[in-house]
């Protein structure tokens, strides 16, 4: 047993993840969830009748909070953001973080829908545990991010969030006859949106001409083998950001083909990239392997750095509310971002393996 327990310790601490990589990915998953950020007060205009919370605390509840509530929430929320951000106490920032998003997509999911949203929720959570704020950030000017092992627990437990997550909506599928050979569940889902919500995405009209029952069939098939092997490839970390890589792609045919957006989940994925050594290969971008220590006297940070998170909230939380339109679009940006990615992510490995040397064959092999 002591000897299965010392194999366990080495794999999950084994790994390429870095803090400098996790320090980069704050900042983008802050940025990206500001632009996208979603507005809770649109839930007071359903009647109490329409609120069945899944199990759990919402239970507690008798309906949707007031609207004055719902929209200190989203304030709250930016706040939280623009604060993870700046890397400005940032583990607190970041529990703030998923637990705001955490009571708004309750009450979201209160409404019988659950999606993958709840992975941008728990990607800060897990994170805050990181070190992703020691570098970039306000807390290393103020000598206050201690210097912390490699994240590759961290990395390892988002993973199996991320795993457990996509095999649940895989299992669900199972029991619910998605895989049934006497109908094809895709094209069901795309003559919803294509007639019934008018949902005319890029490929659709093209989509709408293919009668045939195989290739639709394929794609039941192979959403559910997607979504079964996030959580098998956690085993191994180059099978597992494959595994993400092709999500990536399957998440851009879905928006082509059915107009429905994943770009939570993309926005997740991004922290399973080596993001130093990516930005180090542009042009005029040099980044310090080593993390250097600035202290610098919190008189003079600490009103700029609240003044600059206030002023960047309130800019995201007007966007939000008042142009919607902006996240719409940003979504879409992720998302074709995500399979750009994952295509250069897969030219990489494909490349390495070219250029990995051959094993000298024995000699009476020749």
């Amino acid at each position: 047993m002591d000897k299965f327990w010392a194999r366990f310790d080495s794999w999950v601490q084994a790994g390429p993840f870095r803090s400098q990589d996790l320090a980069i990915y704050r900042i983008i998953y802050a940025l990206l969830a500001l632009a996208t950020m979603p507005t809770f007060s649109p839930l007071t205009r359903y009647p109490s009748s329409l609120y069945k919370p899944p199990p759990g605390p919402f239970e507690l509840f008798d309906g949707f909070p007031s609207k004055p509530v719902l929209i200190a929430m989203e304030l709250l929320l930016a706040v939280a953001l623009s604060s993870l951000l700046m890397g400005f106490f940032t583990r607190v920032s970041s529990l703030a973080t998923s637990i705001l998003y955490m009571v708004g997509y309750g009450f979201n999911y209160s409404l019988g829908k659950i999606d993958h949203t709840i992975l941008l929720a728990v990607a800060p959570a897990v994170l805050a545990f990181s070190g992703w704020g020691s570098r970039y950030s306000v807390d290393s000017l103020l000598g206050r991010a201690r210097q912390r092992p490699e994240p590759q627990w961290q990395m390892r437990v988002l993973g199996m969030c991320i795993g457990v997550a996509f095999a649940t909506a895989a299992t669900q599928k199972l029991v619910s006859g998605w895989l049934s050979l006497s109908s094809q569940a895709v094209l069901g889902q795309f003559y919803t949106k294509y007639l019934t919500e008018d949902k005319h995405s890029v490929l659709a009209s093209v989509a709408s001409h293919v009668h045939a029952a195989a290739p639709w069939e394929l794609l039941d098939w192979v959403t559910v083998i997607l979504e079964f092997s996030s959580i098998v490839a956690i085993l191994w970390w180059r099978a597992f950001r494959g595994v993400l890589a092709n999500l990536a792609l399957f998440h851009v045919g879905v928006l082509l083909v059915l107009n429905i957006k994943f770009a939570t989940d993309v926005i997740v994925y991004g922290s399973f990239v080596t993001w130093a050594p990516a930005l180090a290969r542009l042009p005029g971008v040099t980044l310090s392997p080593q993390r250097t220590e600035h202290r610098v006297n919190p008189a003079l940070v600490y009103p700029g750095a609240v003044a600059a998170i206030l002023a960047i909230a309130a800019g995201f939380w007007s966007i939000a509310r008042y142009a919607p339109t902006f996240g719409q679009q940003t979504e879409l940006v992720i998302i074709l971002a995500g399979g750009v990615g994952a295509v250069c992510y897969g030219v990489t490995q494909f490349s390495a393996l070219r250029e990995r040397p051959r094993r000298a064959r024995p000699a009476h092999a020749a």
